[in-house]
């Protein structure tokens, strides 16, 4: 798995979730005026208070954890880097003469790189999980507004509100579908081409065993 691509993928899930975010937001600000006049109303605007809630107040605490690490990996890496580089050299070293401790550095370096694969994968299924929560409650509001009694579609502000919920639950959802899809097709395709290849190799055993017998009985 390329960590760089991975890593460029929950970028791009960010970048959707804000979208979201900022449609769902729009929604509270346009039905906040009519949540009092009706009970439908009201749950409508405590949906799309809480979706946006939940994506400000996660994306600030993203940015602060993330900005403190670098800060952190900054104030600590001078000192690192040194030894790092002496690391580096000594595995250098190692390969070189092809010994065992080559192989260990090597090992070292695998740990490193599935370490960092695993971060990566963690990011996505978190944002996937936030994306599907914003869509389902953007969802829910666009559902209460439109059935509330005082819902008026000539009136601008609450029409301009169940239609920015609506595209807010259709890109989080659909995002979060598609990526469904996706990763059935990955999994079935895998097994597939797993299987394809085992049933080559028997086959290909097989073929072998069958030449030599015949080679040696001629």
């Amino acid at each position: 798995m390329n960590t760089t691509l991975v890593l460029i993928f929950a970028l791009f899930l960010i970048v959707i979730w804000i979208i979201a975010g900022v449609f769902i937001t729009i929604t509270e600000i346009n039905v906040k005026p009519y949540s009092g006049q009706d009970p439908l109303m009201g749950k409508g605007y405590t949906y799309a208070f809480w979706a946006a809630f939940v994506t400000w107040f996660l994306l600030a605490l993203f940015i602060v954890l993330v900005i403190g690490g670098a800060a952190l990996l900054y104030s600590s890496g001078a000192g690192e880097a040194e030894a790092g580089e002496a690391a580096l050299e000594e595995f250098e070293a190692q390969q070189a003469e092809g010994g065992a401790g080559g192989f260990k550095g090597l090992g070292e370096r695998k740990e490193i790189k599935g370490g960092a694969n695993a971060v990566a994968v963690i990011l996505i299924s978190l944002f996937i999980g936030l994306l599907f929560i914003t869509g389902i409650l953007a969802a829910l509001s666009a559902y209460d507004i439109v059935e509330s009694p005082i819902f008026d579609p000539t009136n601008a502000s609450l029409n301009k509100a169940y239609i920015d919920a609506i595209v807010a639950a259709s890109l989080s959802l659909g995002i979060v579908g598609l990526l469904i899809i996706g990763l059935i097709t990955y999994v079935v395709v895998s097994k597939t081409s797993k299987s394809s290849k085992k049933r080559s190799k028997e086959y290909g055993s097989t073929g072998g065993q069958e030449l030599e017998y015949h080679v040696k009985y001629q």
